[in-house]
């Protein structure tokens, strides 16, 4: 009995030291069973696009300055004899001296079958309206048979009719419009108090919008100016 009781405390040591080196038990996982996980989350539906922010109506592009400032005011607002307006021109140059851009003048041409309409605008209010009404077309002429052209320069050669508009009020002023195939031309006539003969003349390429513009008294150059017009209507 006492060797077996000596066996069992010689081998106890022995059975601790396998019990602390062997391999713990694998620990039961944190996360479910993939059977128990929670469904995943919809996907987000992505948003839908914004409109676009409705863009501000500036008006044509026109030289810079407070001339240009004044007149798109007057477009964006809609103002009727602006949005009306075939030409608007923006003078640049006085006597041969650059304008400031603080300057604020600039004119405006309306032209239609039936009418004209020249308004000078200075900080944005109209200071002089000037209207025409379209001459009575002529009485038609017989027809003739044209006679076969000499060459074919000639058959080949066009030309475009230019027109006019008048206005006269028993004051003898004239305010004559003459549109051509190149050029388009503007001619006002007033008297002064003395009775001389005034005459304002100013002609736009209408190519480039380019204008000039003449002052004559009796005849004899005043002064001359010059700008840019824009075409707003053709």
């Amino acid at each position: 009995m006492r060797r077996f009781v000596l066996a069992i405390l010689l081998f106890s040591p022995a059975l601790t030291l396998c019990q602390a080196t062997s391999p713990a038990a694998p620990k039961p996982s944190a996360k479910a069973a993939p059977s128990q996980q929670e469904p995943a989350k919809a996907a987000a539906k992505p948003e839908p696009p914004k409109p676009d922010a409705p863009k501000e109506e500036t008006g044509p592009a026109c030289p810079k300055g407070q001339a240009c400032e004044s007149f798109r005011q007057l477009w964006k607002a809609n103002d009727p004899q602006v949005k009306a307006a075939s030409w608007a021109c923006f003078p640049q140059v006085l006597r041969g001296v650059p304008l400031l851009p603080t300057s604020d003048e600039f004119f405006i041409l309306t032209i239609d079958p039936k009418s004209a309409e020249l308004a000078f605008f200075k900080e944005g209010i109209t200071r002089l309206t000037r209207k025409a009404a379209a001459p009575a077309p002529p009485s038609p002429a017989p027809v003739a048979t044209p006679a076969p052209p000499s060459s074919p320069a000639e058959a080949a050669g066009t030309s475009a009719v230019s027109f006019g508009f008048n206005e006269t009020n028993g004051t003898r002023e004239s305010f004559t419009i003459e549109v051509g195939p190149t050029e388009l031309t503007v001619r006002q006539r007033d008297p002064d108090k003395n009775g001389r003969r005034l005459v304002q003349l100013t002609t736009i390429r209408i190519s480039t919008g380019r204008y000039s513009q003449e002052s004559l008294l009796n005849g004899t150059t005043r002064h001359t100016a010059a700008g840019q017009c824009l075409q707003l209507k053709k």
